[in-house]
């Protein structure tokens, strides 16, 4: 994996090639990752909040996923550590499900309720 650059000293992070596996070409294995995150997660993991009342349309995940693919994840995906459940974050979700990714990085974020994960 690769280092993040820091920023105060100038260092800036050249794009990577995204790689994909030979033998499955659809699935993106190497996706380039910007923002600062807690761990990578594999993707299949990962649960939306059952109460999250935003939708997304196809056309939305897949200009979403084009994003990712092209300039790497700029954002984690927020995850609470009281319910386990995607708090900020579902569209990209759903755009890393629509690339096919193993793992994406996730910020864990404590909650005292049930109605701050909401809130949020």
């Amino acid at each position: 994996m690769r280092k993040t650059p820091d920023i105060s000293k100038g260092q800036v992070m050249k794009p990577l090639t995204i790689k994909s596996d030979p033998a499955n070409p659809n699935e993106i294995i190497d996706p380039v990752v910007y923002c600062s995150f807690r761990e990578m997660r594999e993707t299949q993991s990962l649960k939306p909040h059952p109460e999250n009342p935003n939708t997304h349309s196809k056309r939305q995940v897949s200009l979403l996923a084009d994003v990712i693919r092209l300039n790497g994840w700029r954002s984690p995906i927020t995850v609470s550590d009281l319910s386990g459940f995607v708090i900020k974050g579902h569209c990209r979700l759903l755009a890393a499900q629509y690339l096919k990714l193993k793992k994406i990085p996730v910020d864990v974020q404590h909650y005292e309720t049930e109605k701050d994960e909401i809130a949020d």
